[in-house]
């Protein structure tokens, strides 16, 4: 009998079972697929928003259904708590999605939100934009962005109108003074104003920058119309426009009105002289250490083919030293073939021996109608020097003799074709006896028109000649 009971008891537990298992099966059918995040579906007979029947541990029965309040972002933590949007459910709680944070209850990107720029209390200014995280000032069009200091020593960027701002003017810290404003970015004088020395003048009338910033009336003096009509003691008015100077140091008038020194010389006490250690040898001032025509005092002339330095000649090959200059014994009519044996007054060195010398060297001129045979007349050149010619002769062919008195070598045509103006491969000197000598200076020039080297302003034609310092002399 006991054991029929036990049987009829578990047949009964059996049905139920098969029974509740035959709903649940009916259920999931019925709903078509399984609910997701993790999400079990229940019988009809164990729902209830309350009831943890039938769930698996860990989940809980929310509305009918089995889920993870953990990460359930439609029952984030209790069941019906809904994660807003931009946001996920983790550890039962609302969070933003990566990058953003949340900031007064609503998800911002700290690094580009200018009310949230890298925290949640940091707030751009209305000039800033926020990048990576940071507040950084954006300057318009035509603004500069400038760094300033305050007297605590605390440093900020401010965007500056560097077009007219008068302490921030074209560029940060440059500021307008003397008077001036800032217009387009450059400080500028206001009117007929003129800027001079930091500050803005009447150059019309301002005795201290009359007419220009550097012309100065001296003490008591007056300007008009932008002339010194009258000067300060110890100055006097020179020049045109008048302009008072101190003849006793200014260069352009040295001693009197127009008396001007030359290149590398200062004036003092009102007469010019070299500058430095320069020496005046009496075609200019010379570097005695490294003049090739001067080398230690001005009576020793290394001669072509010399070298000066530190005031002793040295000699190229072919020449030998005579002496304080360098000779060469083939030309040289003063030391022919030895240091020392000069050829006669008529005579020239030649291939180093002394003849008599040929008129022009025996070259035979390029120039149409120009005769070498005989001359009538003779001309000065610079320096002290002569050279032959006959009258009725070219400007041109003048040229070419004259050239061919200076040149140790035949002169060559230089310029135009055909050429007015010649220039000496070498240059020895006069080397005909009979017309002195000139310099040792290489590259001279031979000039009757404007060309190149030849004086380009043409103020010494028809005819000039380079001297030994370079510079164009008349020779007409």
């Amino acid at each position: 009998m006991r054991n029929h009971v036990r049987s009829a008891s578990l047949a009964v537990a059996l049905v139920a079972t098969s029974t509740a298992c035959t709903v649940a099966r009916q259920i999931t059918q019925d709903s078509g697929t399984a609910p997701m995040d993790g999400r079990v579906a229940i019988p009809d007979a164990f729902m209830g928003p309350d009831s943890n029947s039938g769930c698996m541990p860990g989940f809980l029965d929310c509305f009918g259904t089995c889920t993870r309040t953990s990460d359930d972002s439609m029952n984030c933590g209790s069941c019906g708590n809904a994660c807003p949007a931009g946001t996920s459910c983790a550890v039962g709680r609302c969070d933003c999605l990566a990058p953003q944070i949340g900031c007064e209850g609503v998800c911002t990107d700290v690094r580009t939100d200018v009310a949230h720029c890298g925290t949640c209390a940091n707030h751009c200014g209305s000039s800033e934009m926020c990048s990576m995280g940071e507040c950084v000032v954006v300057c318009t069009t035509g603004q500069a962005l400038c760094t300033e200091t305050d007297a605590a020593g605390h440093s900020r960027q401010r965007c500056v109108e560097a077009q007219t701002d008068p302490m921030n003017c074209g560029t940060c810290h440059t500021t307008c003074a003397g008077g001036t404003n800032c217009v387009a970015g450059i400080c500028t004088c206001p009117g007929s104003q003129t800027a001079c020395g930091g500050r803005c003048v009447d150059t019309a009338t301002d005795p201290t920058n009359c007419g220009t910033c550097i012309s100065n009336c001296g003490p008591g003096g007056t300007c008009v119309a932008g002339v010194c009509a009258t000067c300060g003691p110890g100055l006097t008015r020179c020049g045109t426009p008048a302009r008072c100077v101190n003849t006793g140091t200014s260069t352009l008038h040295c001693g009197a009105c127009g008396h001007a020194c030359e290149a590398a010389q200062a004036c003092n006490a009102g007469a010019c002289s070299c500058m430095g250690s320069l020496v005046d040898c009496g075609s200019g001032c010379v570097d005695l250490q490294t003049n090739v025509a001067f080398c230690g005092a001005c009576t020793a002339n290394c001669g072509v083919g010399g070298a000066c330095s530190a005031g002793t000649c040295s000699c190229a090959a072919g020449y030998t030293m005579c002496g304080t200059g360098c000779s060469n014994f083939m030309t040289d009519r003063f030391n022919c073939r030895t240091c020392g044996h000069a050829c006669a007054a008529t005579e020239a060195c030649i291939a180093g021996t002394c003849v008599v010398a040929p008129l022009y060297h025996g070259w035979t001129s390029p120039v149409a109608g120009c005769s070498t045979s005989s001359y009538n007349a003779t001309a000065a050149t610079a320096l002290g020097g002569t050279y032959p010619y006959n009258t009725g002769d070219s400007v041109i062919c003048r040229a070419w003799k004259l050239a061919a008195t200076v040149c140790t070598t035949m002169p060559v045509g230089y310029g135009y074709t055909p050429p007015g103006n010649f220039q000496c491969p070498m240059s020895g000197g006069f080397t005909d006896p009979v017309f002195g000598t000139y310099c040792a200076a290489p590259n001279q020039y031979s000039c009757s028109d404007c060309y190149g080297a030849c004086y380009a302003n043409c103020i010494y034609m028809p005819l000039s000649l380079r001297n030994c310092t370079g510079a164009e002399t008349a020779q007409m």
